[in-house]
């Protein structure tokens, strides 16, 4: 029983840290997202092509949303414009 209460614990603390890294890499203004350093308009797609994933910005919410592979939504593909094997969400189907 105590080794899953320090389990627990352990879990918790992370997820604690986890929380507070990814909060200090995200800040908003009224209709931007500063993430990682890019500013983001509402809705903006910024794509990362080293991980092979996306970020969009929504500020009213004070949240951005990031998908990587498997892409979560075949409008994805339409929303992104000309494909683009070095972007998401194309960078997904390189073999």
């Amino acid at each position: 029983m105590n080794d899953t209460l320090l389990v627990t614990a352990i879990a918790l603390v992370l997820t604690g840290l986890a929380t507070a890294a990814l909060k200090k890499d995200v800040t908003f203004t009224e209709t931007e997202c500063i993430y990682k350093g890019h500013r983001m308009t509402r809705n903006t797609m910024l794509t990362f092509s080293t991980s092979c994933s996306v970020a969009f910005c929504h500020p009213k919410e004070k949240e951005v949303v990031t998908y990587g592979c498997p892409v979560p939504d075949p409008k994805y593909y339409e929303q992104a414009g000309d494909h683009n094997p070095d972007k998401w969400p194309d960078c997904c189907d390189v073999d």
